[in-house]
């Protein structure tokens, strides 16, 4: 798995001369994510931190830091870090995503109430009930 990442990560200047920037950068920013989720799930945070990182970078650089990939690199990078314990930086991840979501998609999209929900449940396991309950009812 290390070296198809590390292949994909070599050619990857090479894969955004085909196409315009913008849908060439969208698209190598949502593999990576793809990417970087699977190393979540299979507990190589270490990897998934490597390559969501790599993400980010691109999104900024290609997209700008309102941009809905950027977006979702913020919520990635809060799932990599909440997996390993630390509340207080995925708390952060979070907030910045819900930001680009509010601005770029509304209130009412669903990357906007998966990011507060799952901002609520990092409340909720830091204990404080008191700001996770109505971040719970505004996400339904």
């Amino acid at each position: 798995m290390c070296k198809t990442i590390s292949l994909f990560l070599i050619f990857l200047p090479f894969l955004l001369t085909g196409q315009t920037i913008d849908s060439m950068a969208i698209k190598t920013v949502d593999s990576l994510i793809t990417v970087s989720t699977t190393l979540t799930e299979e507990g190589a945070q270490d990897q998934a931190f490597q390559v969501c990182t790599a993400a980010e970078k691109i999104a900024l650089e290609k997209l700008g830091q309102e941009s809905a990939s950027y977006g979702a690199c913020c919520h990635l990078h809060s799932a990599i870090v909440k997996s390993q314990g630390d509340y207080a930086e995925a708390e952060k991840w979070l907030l910045e995503a819900l930001s680009i979501w509010e601005k770029v998609y509304g209130k009412a999209h669903l990357d906007y109430t998966n990011s507060l929900n799952n901002l609520a449940l990092i409340y909720w396991e830091m204990g404080d009930f008191d700001k996770a309950e109505p971040l719970f009812w505004k996400a339904q």
